[in-house]
């Protein structure tokens, strides 16, 4: 009985880790769907109205910012998976 109760505990922290990562993924995919959107038509007003300058800026700054958040995104990913590691070796010791 207690083995089908920690089961249950396992599957449920394992379902919940899977829409927090799910949902850390569609949070950066949109940004960078915004990011190619409006950074697409600011270049077409700054190609318009002006000499084609101040675009690369805003591409620049806000591409950092994306970078950074990515490499935040995919690394919490990554330590997820290393904490799911350590949990499985700690329950082959027992």
């Amino acid at each position: 009985m207690d083995q089908q109760i920690s089961n249950e505990l396992t599957e449920e922290k394992v379902y919940n880790l899977a829409i927090t990562r799910l949902n850390l993924k569609q949070n950066f995919i949109r940004q960078v769907i915004t990011y190619i959107v409006v950074n697409a038509f600011l270049f077409m007003l700054d190609f318009m109205f002006s000499d084609g300058t101040w675009f690369y800026y805003v591409l620049g700054i806000w591409g950092i910012i994306l970078i950074s958040r990515g490499i935040k995104t995919y690394s919490s990913l990554k330590f997820t998976l290393t904490t799911k590691a350590i949990e499985r070796e700690i329950e082959r010791l027992k």
